[in-house]
């Protein structure tokens, strides 16, 4: 421990010393924590004390060059030579690498997959601007359709269809041509790829195939100068898509000649559910109807006529 004289200290003395405590604690704090470099540093530098742990002094802490007996005081340290009045000086450039701050890595959300690729496909049926959406879509044999298409985060579209060769990345719309019977369908495949994956998308054209359940004329055997009651019923093997938008389905026109009193006689093959009637014209003799509904069907009916004088 240090030891101290017992002569009376004055007020300045008093203040002096209290300094030099402070300062030497100071020091103790600093190189208890320093690596040697840093011990060095602060008693070359700053012209403090050093503790050295296992030094020649046993642990205990060592005045630093600058510092002497203060006489009734105790110890007064003078600034290193150089160094202005108002010492200590402020830290130099040459601050030891050791104390330079370690920063944490600034935080980098983890990386997620990008979304896969995305296909819509419908259709116009031209000159028509009904749209439909569904991907099952009923035309007439004679129909062209358009298809249209849209993509995103896609690299790349195609399809194999060759009537879809120009299909590309983004969105667009080729017009093609079925060419189909009654009851054939064509499906039209657009692939799309991207970073996400790989995606298709099916749009299916079908032409219904309209089945003549019966055609009549009820009753078939008539008087001259009667009529008759032409009756029918349709079925459609496939369900027919309805217009967006709207209720009604898509028209398949089914026309009625002969023996009717104005002709052709027109109705929608799924009106009512594909059943129907309609009155004769007065016959004065035999008579025939024919059902025509486009290319899908066709189908005869006979009414036969006596004169009023013949018995039936």
């Amino acid at each position: 421990m240090y030891m101290f004289s017992s002569k009376k200290i004055t007020v300045s003395s008093a203040i002096a010393y209290s300094i030099t405590l402070a300062l030497l604690a100071l020091a103790a704090y600093f190189t208890l924590s320093a690596s040697s470099q840093d011990q060095a540093f602060i008693s070359s530098e700053l012209g403090l004390a050093t503790f050295s742990p296992n030094g020649p002094s046993g642990g205990m802490l060592v005045a630093a060059s600058g510092c002497s007996s203060g006489g009734e005081g105790g110890s007064v340290c003078s600034p290193p030579p150089g160094y202005p009045p108002g010492y200590p000086p402020s830290y130099p450039p040459s601050y030891p690498p050791s104390y330079a701050p370690t920063l944490p890595p600034s935080y980098a959300p983890p990386s997620y997959p990008p979304p896969p690729p995305s296909v819509n496909i419908r259709t116009e049926i031209p000159p028509s601007s009904n749209r439909y959406n569904q991907s099952q879509i009923y035309i007439a044999p004679t129909d062209d359709v358009i298809i249209i298409w849209s993509s995103s985060n896609s690299s790349g579209c195609s399809s194999s269809h060759p009537q879809l060769s120009g299909v590309s990345a983004g969105s667009g719309q080729i017009q093609v041509t079925p060419n189909l019977d009654p009851g054939e369908s064509e499906p039209y495949v657009i692939s799309c790829s991207g970073p996400g994956g790989n995606r298709s998308e099916t749009l299916t054209v079908t032409v219904p195939n309209i089945v003549v359940d019966t055609f009549a004329i009820n009753p078939s055997l008539i008087r001259s100068g009667a009529s008759s009651t032409v009756e029918w019923s349709l079925v459609l093997d496939n369900a027919l898509t309805y217009r967006s938008g709207d209720d009604s389905p898509y028209s398949y026109p089914c026309d009625i000649f002969g023996a009717l009193a104005s002709q052709p006689f027109a109705f929608n093959a799924a009106d009512n559910g594909g059943t129907g009637s309609t009155q004769t014209r007065v016959l004065t003799n035999r008579s025939i109807a024919a059902l025509t509904c486009d290319s899908f069907a066709s189908a005869d009916a006979v009414v036969e006529v006596i004169p009023n004088s013949q018995e039936i």
